[in-house]
């Protein structure tokens, strides 16, 4: 048996052990509690963390964490940051990869939220604009940006404002599943100066979103203009989208605009070219489709001509003079080449001016096909154009001498003695 002096030796040098024992862990870092990303808590400076740690680093914020990052929050490194509620205020300069997973932005001044970087995302965030007005959520003026399942919401000032504009340089940009709010442009690409005939916006997929304006913004200071509009564009696609409320403010309240624009005399390459719009519901505006084939402002802003611009199954809905204009389904100036309706259906609550209306005969409209129309609205005066000999066949044979005009069901509801063009169902 053990003496009392043996069993107080054995005490003691167990005590050693466990004392070096806590020594050992107290000189460990502990890692994250999941080794793929750092957490950050109330009261931390992820914009420091960001400085800190390498680059490509994951940081999930907790839900409850905020921070006001100021009017000029430049990421130091691209990485990811994460959260389910996790709130940061300021304009966003991020770095190319970075990437933004369900966070809350909200904007510290009323200019860009966001101005993008390559290979930018965001998924599941929410960009909101600042209470004293908000100039545009995105700038995406860099390659291969996508934007998904993201709402940007209350873009509203008493100047032109987007939800996302994309002006030079635009490459690869897809925005799919979001919300789309903003009092000037909801979507705009052109607008600017493009520095080469390689910048201008191109290889651009918009899929999916609901795109809209506040009605009560009519009775506002915001300066409310169309839905999507391009000024110069290459190769987009803008599909499957729900689009609502465009009503006359600062333009005459198209859904769709499609003008080509060499906006300060500065690029004269200036081009709308192969555009695919599908399957779009666009609904409660004042006018349908604005088009103009090439910038109409003389030869100090030269451009090229639109071609190759297809509109293919979609559906305007509460066209109406409710939301005041001048009621034109479809508006087509400037000589456009290679542009085609396929399969569209207009449905106005009110009488529309006309069906499809001309402008601008010194330019002719080469290549221009309507066919498969489900629903053409005639209006007032059906196919009417500035100049031209008489309405309906005589309008459009004036302004597109060599069209083609398959199939095509008309609502009549205007004046009896327009002349349609063979090939014309009357419903």
């Amino acid at each position: 048996m053990s003496t009392k002096d043996e069993i107080l030796a054995e005490l003691t040098l167990a005590e050693q052990h466990i004392n070096t024992a806590k020594v050992m862990i107290e000189a460990v870092t502990p890692p994250p509690p999941d080794p793929d990303y750092v957490l950050v808590n109330p009261g931390n400076n992820i914009m420091q963390m960001i400085q800190d740690y390498p680059e490509n680093t994951k940081f999930k914020l907790d839900d409850n964490f905020t921070q006001d990052c100021g009017i000029e929050a430049v990421f130091a490194k691209p990485c990811t940051l994460l959260s389910t509620r996790g709130t940061l205020r300021g304009l966003f300069y991020p770095k190319p990869n970075t990437h933004f997973i369900g966070i809350t932005l909200n904007g510290g001044n009323p200019n860009t939220i966001l101005t993008g970087a390559d290979d930018v995302t965001l998924d599941a965030c929410v960009l909101n604009g600042n209470s004293l007005g908000q100039h545009r959520g995105i700038l995406a003026n860099c390659a291969n940006m996508k934007i998904r399942n993201t709402r940007i919401l209350n873009i509203a000032r008493d100047i032109d404002t987007q939800a996302i504009l994309g002006s030079n340089k635009t490459n690869g940009l897809e925005v799919t599943g979001c919300e789309l709010e903003a009092s000037g442009e909801n979507i705009l690409f052109g607008g600017d100066t493009t520095t080469s005939e390689a910048n201008i916006p191109r290889n651009i997929l918009i899929e999916k979103n609901y795109i809209s304006k506040k009605l009560a913004w009519r009775a506002g200071t915001p300066t409310c203009k169309n839905l999507i509009e391009i000024k110069q564009g290459i190769n987009i696609i803008i599909r499957d989208n729900v689009m609502e409320y465009s009503f006359v403010d600062g333009q005459v309240g198209y859904g769709l605009v499609l003008t080509v624009r060499n906006e300060y005399g500065q690029s004269p390459w200036a081009i709308i070219q192969n555009v695919l719009i599908d399957n779009n519901t666009i609904r409660h505006i004042a006018g349908g489709i604005q088009i103009l084939g090439r910038d109409d402002r003389g030869s100090t802003y030269p451009s090229k001509v639109m071609t190759d611009v297809v509109f293919i199954n979609n559906k305007f809905e509460d066209m109406s003079n409710a939301y005041g204009g001048n009621g034109r389904c479809i508006f087509i100036s400037g000589g456009p080449d290679k542009l085609t309706f396929d399969g569209n259906s207009f449905q106005c609550s009110t009488l529309p001016n006309s069906a499809i209306s001309f402008d601008q005969p010194q330019y002719k409209v080469t290549n221009l096909t309507f066919k498969n129309q489900v629903q053409l609205i005639e209006g007032e005066y059906g196919i009417v154009g500035t100049s031209a000999p008489g309405l309906g066949k005589a309008a459009i044979d004036y302004y597109a001498p060599l069209h083609t005009w398959l199939n095509n069901k008309v609502h009549k509801s205007g004046m009896n003695n327009i002349n349609w063009p063979s090939g014309t169902i009357f419903i």
